[in-house]
């Protein structure tokens, strides 16, 4: 048996005395008193802490989940503008306007102005004569300006020459190098993106001309305008009978 100090009196008792014979206190229930607190309060601080991990643990959810939706969302609109910008929805482009002074004169009841380029008639055809030196800027020749509207250019389609007939194709002289270009002209800023620079075939039939989708300036296009190198480096397939320039068919094809 061992010996402890009443609390209360300080007087020495049994540790198996309930009551202290000198000063009456109640051992046990007052120990067990201390030990039922000190029992809460490590429960309360337990209860506490699951709490608080489980608070961490669902704020780390939320935040994963915030993290897959944003990765969603963007990989969303990526498909939804790949989409929208899918060459087989590329529709044929309404042509406003084409411009062009420096046409070849009507004759034999055939006119040659810039607006048979888009007429859906590939028996007319825009002419000049190349032999006309105002026609031509440093080793560019200038063609006609079309006036358009889409978001984005998919493609053009292009027939190469007077198509009309065999004589004609093979009479008058064709392009063999063609620069397509978009047109930006506003108060801030005037500029030329080009949308195509490359090679023609010399050939009647239709040739499509693809226009990367991520070009920069393939953005919100108004104006496209069409040049042509000079006989000098190499910009025409020479007729067998006349130097007149000639291009029956354009079409563009886009997103409006």
């Amino acid at each position: 048996m061992a010996l402890i100090k009443c609390s209360k009196c300080g007087h020495e008792i049994s540790d198996k005395a309930t009551v202290c014979p000198k000063c009456g206190n109640k051992i046990a229930i007052e120990e067990e008193k201390k030990s039922s607190t000190t029992k809460i309060i490590i429960a309360v601080v337990l209860m506490a802490l699951l709490v608080c991990g489980a608070f961490l643990f669902l704020n780390k959810g939320d935040e994963a989940n915030k993290d897959a939706t944003n990765v969603e969302t963007a990989e969303a609109a990526n498909v939804n503008e790949t989409n929208e910008f899918d060459r087989t929805k590329a529709k044929l482009l309404k042509v406003v306007k084409v411009e062009y002074s420096n046409n070849l004169a009507a004759q034999a009841g055939n006119t040659y102005e810039a607006k048979n380029l888009c007429d859906g008639d590939s028996t007319t055809a825009w002419a000049v004569n190349l032999d006309n030196e105002s026609i031509y800027d440093c080793d560019m020749l200038y063609g006609p300006l079309f006036t358009v509207n889409c978001k984005k250019l998919s493609h053009i389609i292009i027939r190469n020459g007077y198509c009309k007939n065999e004589d004609s194709f093979k009479n008058n002289t064709r392009a063999a190098k063609i620069v397509f270009y978009s047109l930006v002209n506003d108060e801030e800023d005037s500029r030329e993106n080009v949308l195509f620079d490359g090679s023609l075939r010399d050939k009647p039939t239709p040739q499509r001309l693809e226009i990367p989708l991520d070009l920069d300036g393939n953005n919100d296009i108004k104006q496209i305008g069409m040049n042509f190198n000079t006989q000098l480096n190499g910009g025409f397939y020479a007729g067998a009978k006349w130097n007149d320039l000639c291009i029956s068919e354009v079409e563009f094809w886009g997103f409006e």
